[in-house]
């Protein structure tokens, strides 16, 4: 009996336990408004010792807090403040408690000194984001209405989410890290990374895909992207997949799909590297290399165009490796002579030598010669040997298979008119 006693405290006291723990949290984590807050406020700032401060207007909660508050949402906000932008000049975290955040008309300018959080949000929508100081956001969606997210100079930004933007959707610029995790869709550019007077370059990676208009990343001036996912650039007439150039790296590990798959270098400036890990799909162009530019694709091209497609088109002291196949309608690999009019390979066309083992070299006939080398396929293997019944003989269609199989293997057939 005096266990089954001891028992029951025990429960009673660890309910207790609980429901002290509970009360301690904003009122909004039952769903309901707190006791001391107003039935019009859609906000509160948390102060444990005052009782926490709500607010009708999350912008006048913004501006109200001091450094390292937490402003949580109490409801869905739309704000329709028509300030140009609001400023955050401190270290500042909202808590969306899963709630949807609208700003109607302005955007979110985070000072140098300044670091916004935001946690556990829905739908996150603004004009845009202007960031030099510390943006850490973890939403479902955000939502840029009229402009990018700019990253300028210092500034680190760390978003998980998916973005959805207007026109562009990142803008890195000097010496920032951006991280994206979750996929981006903008009408215009997916990722622009440059510099402006500065010797410091910005790092922008993307885990997950590129979905823009124009192009999905141009990058310059040494920046640094990485996407970790597919890239499509939609435009019919203009799409290109990346643009890098002024010594820019860009990789991506997945496939490529618009009307110019890659162009490196290019505008009489110096070249860059690309690096594509999945496939090319097309239309006119798979690969434009310009000004000593280098591009590695692991994976094949496919340009579309019966008109104007060419697989690989490589100009100016440029180097283009080809682990997978080509297969344009046109023009296999591109070249230009000393008069600057094509001077197109077809893929029987590869030099006699090769100065990378295991590729097919094709080389232009400029001062400032320019590479593309396509991985030799491997020999196929012969036939099983058909054993003939008693008396009979192998007949001669048999044996020529026989024949050519075996030459096929030795590597006699390895010239064919398109390279596997």
């Amino acid at each position: 009996m005096q266990d089954k006693t001891k028992r029951v405290i025990s429960i009673i006291a660890s309910l207790l336990l609980a429901m002290s723990m509970f009360a301690a949290l904003p009122g909004s984590a039952f769903g309901a408004t707190p006791p001391d807050l107003d039935a019009g406020d859609v906000c509160a700032i948390v102060d444990s010792v005052l009782g926490d401060i709500g607010y009708s207007n999350i912008v006048d909660a913004i501006y109200d807090a001091e450094d390292g508050d937490v402003i949580y949402l109490l409801t869905d906000v739309i704000s329709g403040d028509d300030s140009s932008y609001i400023e955050i000049d401190k270290t500042l975290t909202i808590d969306m408690k899963g709630f949807d955040l609208t700003f109607m008309n302005t955007g979110i300018w985070i000072a140098e000194e300044g670091s916004l959080t935001i946690i556990d949000g829905g739908k996150l929508e603004l004009k845009f984001f202007d960031v030099q100081g510390v943006l850490d956001a973890v939403v479902e969606t955000l939502s840029l209405t009229d402009n990018s997210i700019f990253a300028n100079n210092t500034a680190v930004i760390d978003i998980t989410g998916d973005i959805i933007a207007e026109y562009s959707a990142i803008e890195a610029r000097n010496g920032v890290l951006v991280t994206i995790n979750g996929n981006i869709t903008a009408n215009d550019w997916g990722v622009i990374a440059y510099s402006i007077e500065s010797d410091d370059s910005p790092m922008v990676i993307v885990n997950g895909d590129i979905l823009a208009g124009i192009c999905g990343v141009d990058a310059a001036d040494m920046a640094l992207v990485e996407v970790n996912g597919n890239i499509t650039a939609t435009d019919p007439e203009d799409g290109v997949g990346v643009f890098a150039i002024k010594g820019s790296k860009v990789e991506v590990v997945g496939d490529i799909d618009a009307v110019t798959g890659v162009q490196a270098g290019g505008n009489d400036l110096e070249g860059a590297t690309v690096i594509v890990e999945g496939n090319i799909t097309a239309k006119t162009v798979g690969i434009m290399a310009l000004l000593s530019s280098e591009v590695f694709l692991t994976g094949n091209i496919t340009v579309t165009d019966p008109e104007e497609s060419v697989g690989v088109l490589a100009v100016w002291g440029s180097e283009v490796t080809i682990d997978g196949t080509i297969s344009a309608l046109v023009y296999y690999i591109g070249f230009l002579d000393d008069e600057g009019d094509d001077d197109p390979r077809e893929p029987d066309e590869y030099d006699p030598t090769t100065l990378k083992a295991g590729y097919y070299q094709y080389t232009d006939s400029l001062e400032d010669v320019s590479y593309v080398w396509v991985k030799i396929p491997p020999a196929p293997l012969p036939p099983a040997p058909t054993t003939p019944g008693t008396g009979d003989s192998l007949g001669l269609g048999l044996l020529l298979i026989s024949i050519i199989s075996a030459l096929g293997a030795c590597g006699f057939l390895a010239r064919r008119r398109t390279v596997a």
